[in-house]
This record gives structure tokens, C-alpha cells and sequence, in this order.
């Protein structure tokens, strides 16, 4: 599997090691360009040059697109390992969002969707992936012995 198909597309497989490589990858690469799109809209701002400005704000929003894409295509793959649905990211994504807004009428509800979220990531992180081949893909492990590459 090409490095595109893992981080841009939602089918197959990708193991714990790599899911952790890639989205540190993904945090490091994206959260860097997302501080450069930011400060252009600080020196726009500051200097009175709109276009410096709007280029900031288009910078910080497809930089914010690009991570949550990567993210959620690494996490799908991650659960599809696990020889489970992709769909159990929107029920995490549900709960995060529900704790954050009733934080508004209830402060302090937003840890407890940030402690979710944590939990989400340990599970992603240290549960075992299927050995041999699951209903989501084929024998990734036996694929990635043979190819030696970490994307499989």
C-alpha cells in the first residue's frame, strides 16, 4: 500500500506501530502549518494587509481539513485492524462533540469527553490487531513480512 492509499483513503489495514509513527507525523506536520497559517493572520492583521489575512485564514483551514482527514482515515484503519467498523469513530467524535457543547451549561464536561477521547486513542493504540485476514482486508501481517514496508 502506497503512503497516499494509507493516509488519504479509509480502506485497509494499518498496524499499531505505524498508526502511531503516521499520526505523530500528521500532529507534527499539520499543527507546524497550521502555527504558520495562524501567525500570517496576525501579521496580516497587524500590518492592514487583507491579503496576507485571507491567506492566513485559507491556510489554517485546509491545514485543519488535511488533519482531520489523515486522522480519521488513520483511525479507520486502525479499527479496520481490529477487525472492526470505521463507524465507531463517529460514535467518538458524537460523544466529544455532545461533552463539549453542554460544557456551555455544564462546565467542566469537557474533560470527560477528553478523557474518552484519551481512552479512544490507548485502545487504538495498544489493542492487538488481527492476525491473518479479517473482513476488512487480507493477511496484512504475512503482506508486510513479505513487501517489508510499514504501511501495510
Amino acid at each position: 500500500m502506497r503512503i497516499e492509499q494509507v493516509l488519504f483513503e479509509f480502506k485497509g489495514r494499518v498496524h499499531r506501530w505505524p498508526f502511531l509513527g503516521l499520526s505523530i507525523l500528521n500532529t507534527v506536520i499539520s499543527g507546524s502549518l497550521l502555527v504558520l497559517g495562524v501567525l500570517l493572520m496576525e501579521r496580516g492583521k497587524h500590518i492592514q494587509n487583507l491579503p496576507l489575512e485571507i491567506f492566513g485564514v485559507f491556510t489554517v483551514f485546509f491545514m485543519f481539513c488535511i488533519f482531520m482527514w489523515v486522522g480519521l482515515a488513520l483511525q479507520v484503519k486502525r479499527l479496520h485492524d481490529m477487525n472492526l467498523s470505521g463507524y465507531y469513530v463517529l460514535g467518538f467524535i458524537f460523544i466529544s462533540g455532545l461533552c463539549s457543547v453542554m460544557n456551555i451549561a455544564l462546565p467542566g464536561v469537557e474533560i470527560v469527553g477528553t478523557a474518552i477521547n484519551v481512552l479512544f486513542g490507548c485502545i487504538l493504540l495498544f489493542t492487538p490487531g488481527t492476525q491473518g485476514p479479517n473482513k476488512f482486508d487480507g493477511d496484512s501481517f504475512k503482506d508486510q513480512r513479505s513487501n517489508r514496508t510499514a504501511y501495510q
